[in-house]
């Protein structure tokens, strides 16, 4: 046996390693094994400071966010903080491979993992809804991955798709 041919072997035996692995305890928790828990924890909006890595999107309102780290401006709702939340919600959950993940313990914020589809890498979502005054509000939405430094604007449009639907939603059934 060559080096080269030891080397392939050796290759082929630890990529079939990975997938018996795979197999027997499951993609996601090999991810948990590797870097921890796929949930990246609560974000406190007001002290924010995301990675300077291109591997998130953060929309947030200027008085609550430091302004270095807000990608985009978010809309005003026709509707109160807590139905906002409500309606977040209701659009997460109808999204492929996403789950909530908070304790539900603070009743204007909501955080949710979302896995991409081949390969199930986790994608945090932090969500916090700010009152703007009788049944008006605006929202923080802060996503990012848990892998890579790059992830192709996948949180991007994942945050500009569920504020589109939830434009939609608010003036549809509370506007």
């Amino acid at each position: 046996m060559t080096r080269r041919s030891g080397v392939m072997i050796g290759a082929g035996v630890a990529a079939g390693a990975v997938v018996l692995a795979g197999a027997l305890v499951g993609r996601d928790r090999i991810w948990e094994l590797a870097a921890g828990p796929a949930d990246l924890g609560p974000v406190d909006f007001r002290s924010l400071e995301p990675d300077p890595w291109p591997n998130h999107y953060l929309v947030c309102p200027a008085d609550l966010c430091p302004s270095d780290a807000v990608r985009a401006d978010p809309p005003e709702f026709p509707v109160s903080a807590a139905r906002l939340i409500e309606l977040v919600d209701g659009i997460a959950v109808t999204e492929p491979r996403t789950e909530r993940v908070d304790d539900g313990s603070r009743p204007l914020q909501a955080r949710y993992v979302v896995r991409s589809r081949r390969m199930r890498f986790p994608d945090t979502v932090s969500v916090e809804a700010v009152p703007l005054g009788s049944d008006r509000s605006t929202i923080a939405v802060y996503s990012r991955a848990q892998f890579g430094r790059d992830d192709f604007g996948v949180n991007e449009k994942r945050v500009e798709r569920w504020l589109m639907r939830l434009q939609e939603r608010a003036r549809a059934r509370d506007g």
